[in-house]
């Protein structure tokens, strides 16, 4: 009875490592749903900018500042533990909480109209996709809505938070992207 009980522990402490690997980034995951690449924010959890920079630590959950990341950059997820989450960018390789990770994004083309062209298609702002690689300054996406379409677009087309109405179009260097 001891060995099912430790089996199922076993069991149930692998799912878990498996959700928060999906969820937050598997570093040789297939690009079946698996986030590889994640942006780093330093917005609250109303979309407003608290930090222009985000932290990077020499180790999880702490540990000296090896670096910071601009709001906005988006990042290649190396490792997991728990809610910490290694990331490398721009020559930097540190480890974060994932609150300060997202990895649904949405697309904001430049303006007028703020829209993006990927695969043939033109796309409104907002339009909500994963990150699939980086090469750059330009991504690979998917979209996470059907037709779920993969495609190459400009790196800085891509963002946290889409532009309210009204609000203009992000242009290249508002800290709004990464692909520097």
């Amino acid at each position: 009875m001891k060995r099912v009980a430790s089996l199922v522990v076993k069991g149930i402490a692998s799912l878990v490592v498996l959700a928060v690997v999906t969820a937050c980034g598997a570093p040789d995951g297939p690009g079946d749903g698996t986030r590889r690449i994640v942006m780093v924010s330093g917005r609250d959890d109303h979309g407003l900018v608290a930090s222009q920079t985000v932290p990077l630590r020499s180790a999880p959950g702490g540990g000296d500042v090896v670096g910071r990341l601009p709001d906005g950059t988006l990042a290649q997820v190396r490792d997991v533990r728990g809610t910490q989450v290694q990331v490398s960018a721009s020559g930097v390789t540190g480890w974060v909480d994932d609150f300060a990770l997202r990895g649904e994004l949405r697309l904001a083309g430049p303006p007028p109209g703020c829209r993006v062209r990927l695969a043939g298609r033109d796309l409104p702002a907002g339009t909500r996709v994963e990150v699939l690689s980086l090469d750059e300054g330009t991504a690979r996406v998917r979209l996470l809505d059907p037709p779920r379409t993969v495609g190459t677009l400009a790196a800085s087309d891509i963002g946290e938070l889409a532009p309210a109405p009204g609000q203009a179009c992000p242009t290249a260097g508002s800290g709004r992207t990464a692909g520097r």
